[in-house]
Parts: structure tokens; C-alpha cells; sequence
């Protein structure tokens, strides 16, 4: 007779290999899937570092590109300021010395009016000093501007000064 409790021995030894045999099967099935996610993992590395070997060699040539167009970009505009700026610029320089030496020929011209301005009053005749006396007796007698420089056959101007000389204007 079989004695029961080997049985049961036995039983649990057959247990006992059949679960070390499945926890061998399942540990070999993890190592293949974890082989495998390793492989995965490299692959997906050595696609990375391409990728970025790549964007590097992109990034490089878009830069010379870039510089490259910059730098015909800069000529272009160089170009069209020496073309059309320029010529502008040294036609202002022209009229900005046109008009220095314009307005040092004005300032000649009254310099030398002021002068003979006062030589002309040193000199000034006994009827200047009639002749305002006429302005300012007519104007005082209603007479307008212009009726006075047709009596006394003077300009405009000179009666509108002699008034203002006499603050009557």
C-alpha cells in the first residue's frame, strides 16, 4: 500500500516542479520580451541620433543659406542706395551750398544797401524833411495812403514809413 502521505509528498513535489517549470517559461518568455524592447529601444536610438545628425546637417545648411542671402540682400541694398539714394543725397549737398552761398551774397548785398542807406541820410536833403512834414500834414488832414503818395508823387512804402517813423500807423 501506497502510504498516503507520500502521495501527498509526492503531489506537492510534482506541484512544486511544475510551478518552478512555469516560473522558468515565464521568466524565458520576459527575458525574449525584454531582448526584444532592448533591441526596440537601440533602434529608436540610432534612428534619434540620425535624426539629429540630420537636423544638425539641415540647421548648418539653412545657416549658409541664410547667410548667403543676407549677405546678397546687403549688396542688393547697397546697390539701390548707391543708385538712387546717392545721387539725391549729393543733389541736396549742391542745393544746400547753393543756398550758403545765396544767402552770403544777401548778406553782401544788404550790408552793402545799409551802407549806402547811410551815406544817403548824411546826405539827405532839406526837402526829405519837407516832404515828411507833407505826409504826415495830409494824412492828419483825412487823407488816405495811397491819395498822399499820388499828390506828393512818392511810392506807397516810403509815405507807410514816414508814417510809421511818426507813429501814426
Amino acid at each position: 500500500m501506497i502510504d498516503f502521505n507520500l502521495l501527498i509528498y509526492a503531489g506537492f513535489v510534482i506541484m512544486f516542479i511544475i510551478i518552478i517549470l512555469f516560473i522558468f517559461s515565464k521568466e524565458g518568455e520576459n527575458r525574449s520580451k525584454f531582448k526584444s524592447f532592448e533591441r526596440s529601444i537601440e533602434e529608436l536610438m540610432q534612428q534619434n541620433y540620425q535624426l539629429r545628425k540630420e537636423i544638425l546637417n539641415l540647421e548648418k545648411s539653412e545657416k549658409l543659406k541664410l547667410e548667403s542671402f543676407e549677405s546678397h540682400l546687403q549688396l542688393k541694398i547697397q546697390d539701390e542706395i548707391n543708385s538712387k539714394v546717392m545721387p539725391l543725397l549729393n543733389s541736396l549737398k549742391e542745393i544746400e551750398d547753393i543756398m550758403l552761398n545765396f544767402k552770403a551774397e544777401q548778406q553782401d548785398r544788404i550790408s552793402f544797401l545799409e551802407e549806402q542807406t547811410k551815406s544817403i541820410n548824411r546826405f539827405a536833403s532839406p526837402s526829405a524833411s519837407t516832404n515828411e512834414k507833407q505826409v504826415v500834414s495830409l494824412y492828419k488832414s483825412g487823407k488816405k495812403e495811397h491819395e498822399i503818395a499820388k499828390e506828393l508823387r512818392m511810392g506807397l512804402g516810403e509815405v507807410q514809413f514816414i508814417l510809421k517813423m511818426n507813429d501814426l500807423k
